[in-house]
C-alpha cells in the first residue's frame, strides 16, 4: 500500500503507514483455501506488452445477475498483469468479449500492440470450441493453451481469478449483500482495485503500465454503502425526496464519477452529485430507508451503464 500511495501518479488516496488496520472478519469469508499443489510453469512473465494474454472463467452461478451474466470472465495480460473482467451469460461468449477486447484495447498508446500468443485452459466449451480458435487464426494468435486442464498447472489466469473472487465475496461479506446477482459487480469493482494497486513482480501499478493515465482513487468508496443520488432540479417533484437511493458498486465507467445501482430498477448509472453513508455498519446495520422510489434515473441525461 505504501508503494501504491507514494507512486508518482497516483492521487486521490492518503494513507499512514503508522496506522493499525486490525484484524479483517470479512477476508476469511472470502478466502478460498486450497491445497497446494505442483507448478509445472516457470520464468513466465513476459517483457513486452501485448506478447501473451491468458484467460479464464468462473461460474455457472447459481443465479443470474440483474444483466443476466452467470460466469466471470477475466483477461489478464502477462507482461504488466493488467486485468480486464466482466460477466457472460455463456460460457462460448468468451471468444466474442476477447476478439472485441483486442479490438478496443489496441489503439490510443497502444495503438501499435501486437498480441502474440493467447494462454488459457483449452476448456471445450469456450477456448478449446472451433470458433475460438478460427477467431486466434484470424488474428494471426498463437494458441499456447495447455492440452487439457490439470491442477499442477495453475496458471496466471486462474490465479488471479482466484484473488478477484475472494476480494469480492469479501466486499459482498462487508456490506451485509446476501444477494448474489451483485456479485459480478463486487467482481467489478475487485477488478479495478487490484489494476490499481503496486504488484510486486513489475514493481509498478498495472493501470500505468497500461494506459499511461494517472491513478485515481478520488471516486472509490466502500463497495455495498448506500448512496443518495441528487435528483436534477428541472426533475424534481414538489413534497417528493430530492434525491433517490441506491447502492455503490464501483467508479464510473469512464473513471469521473461513480457507479450506483438502484436496486428498483436492476440498473447501474454513472453518477456525479453523490451522497455516501460509509458509516452504515457501524449502526448497528440499520436497514437505511427513503428517497423517491418512484424516480427513473433513465429520464435524464445520465450514462445507464447497464448491468453485469
Amino acid at each position: 500500500m505504501n508503494r501504491t500511495v507514494n507512486h508518482a501518479h497516483v492521487t486521490g488516496m492518503t494513507w499512514d503507514a503508522k496506522d493499525k488496520i486490525g484484524i479483517c472478519h470479512d477476508c476469511p469469508a472470502g478466502k478460498a483455501k486450497q491445497r497446494p499443489v505442483q507448478k509445472e510453469s516457470t520464468g513466465r512473465h513476459k517483457e513486452k506488452k501485448g506478447q501473451r494474454i491468458h484467460a479464464d472463467a468462473s461460474g455457472r452461478l447459481p443465479i443470474p445477475t440483474f444483466g443476466g451474466a452467470r460466469y466471470e470472465h477475466l483477461i489478464v495480460e502477462n507482461s504488466c498483469r493488467m486485468l480486464f473482467g466482466r460477466g457472460i451469460k455463456r460460457a462460448p461468449e468468451a471468444t466474442s468479449v476477447i476478439d472485441q477486447w483486442i479490438d478496443e484495447e489496441t489503439v490510443g498508446v497502444n495503438s501499435d500492440l501486437v498480441i502474440q500468443e493467447f494462454m488459457s485452459d483449452n476448456d471445450p466449451k469456450s477456448y478449446g470450441a472451433p470458433e475460438h480458435k478460427s477467431m486466434l487464426t484470424r488474428r494471426r494468435i498463437k494458441d499456447c493453451s495447455t492440452p487439457d486442464y490439470r491442477a499442477a498447472y495453475n496458471g496466471i489466469a486462474e490465479q488471479n481469478l482466484g484473488v478477484v473472487n475472494e476480494m469480492a465475496t469479501a466486499a459482498m461479506h462487508y456490506a451485509g449483500i446476501e444477494d448474489l446477482r451483485y456479485i459480478v459487480m463486487a467482481f467489478m469493482h475487485a477488478v479495478w482495485i487490484k489494476n490499481h494497486l503496486h504488484r510486486e513482480l513489475t514493481g509498478s501499478i498495472p493501470w500505468w503500465d497500461w494506459y499511461r493515465t494517472p491513478v485515481d482513487f478520488t471516486y472509490v468508496r466502500i463497495f455495498g454503502c448506500p448512496a443518495f443520488v441528487t435528483i436534477p432540479p428541472r426533475h424534481q417533484r414538489a413534497k417528493r425526496p430530492k434525491h433517490w437511493l441506491g447502492v455503490y458498486v464501483g467508479v464510473a465507467s469512464n473513471g469521473v464519477g461513480f457507479k450506483i445501482c438502484h436496486p428498483r430498477k436492476l440498473k447501474t448509472y454513472d453518477c456525479h452529485d453523490v451522497t455516501f453513508d460509509e458509516n452504515w455498519r457501524e449502526d448497528t446495520r440499520l436497514t437505511i430507508t427513503g428517497g423517491d422510489k418512484d424516480y427513473d434515473p433513465a429520464i435524464e441525461d445520465r450514462n445507464d451503464v447497464g448491468n453485469n
